[in-house]
């Protein structure tokens, strides 16, 4: 029987949510892997050198709540359990508030509020169960620094800041772990960039990976960190 970690991560496909599952494999992990892109979802699970049992892909749109309950129904019914659950899918949409749009808004609320909230509620019951469980949530230091053009963006990560420190709060007391992790500039295909070579005032998504390892490895400490580079 393979007693592995199971590690449940959002927004795997590609960025920092493939680093951050390529890590964990290479660390004896079992996975679960979120995303839309079912060509790019296994062509990360293949570079894991995960068989199919121990890297479960699941294509779910994460802004559909339906599609996000069942991803979690499906991961706890393969693995009959999850140990890490990863909050990392990101979107972003950004200019002065006359050119942005409702549904703009509305998709950055729901991806990084409603989808965390979803999860963790779904995965939460099990964790208590067991005497164990970790929370590690990708966030970004937009979610402390508000600036010009990010009214929808940092209004979603003001929000999704919240809703963690209130869980963290809420749980407090018990055996589950929250990490809260706050990226400055990545480089990675976020907001519809493609990565470049290393530019020296911003991340690798292999560097928030190796944080989030850290948090992992130290059992959910520290419940905060920040990570970026000087510009």
């Amino acid at each position: 029987m393979n007693n592995a970690p199971i590690a449940l991560i959002t927004g795997a496909s590609r960025g920092i949510g493939a680093a951050i599952a390529l890590k964990l494999a290479a660390e004896g992990f079992r996975l679960a892997l979120v995303a839309r892109n079912t060509v790019d979802l296994q062509a990360v699970a293949d570079q894991t050198g995960l068989s199919a049992a121990d890297c479960l892909c699941l294509v779910a749109d994460l802004q559909q709540a339906a599609e996000i309950e069942k991803a979690a129904a499906l991961c706890l019914e393969h693995f009959g359990r999850v140990d890490v659950l990863v909050n990392n899918a990101g979107i972003g949409h950004f200019g002065p508030i006359q050119n942005l749009t409702l549904a703009q808004l509305q998709a950055q609320l729901q991806l990084h509020v409603v989808a965390g909230w979803i999860l963790s509620k779904a995965v939460l019951p099990q964790m208590l169960a067991q005497g164990n469980g970790l929370l590690v949530n990708i966030l970004s230091d937009a979610a402390r620094r508000p600036f010009a053009g990010g009214t929808a963006y940092c209004a979603s990560k003001f929000a999704q800041d919240g809703m963690f420190r209130s869980l963290q709060d809420e749980l407090k007391d018990s055996c589950i772990k929250i990490s809260n992790i706050y990226p400055g500039l990545v480089n990675t295909y976020f907001n519809n960039k493609v990565p470049t070579a290393p530019q020296p005032h911003k991340l690798e998504a292999h560097e928030v990976a190796a944080v989030v390892w850290e948090v992992i490895g130290n059992g959910g400490s520290p419940a905060e960190r920040h990570i970026s580079r000087s510009h």
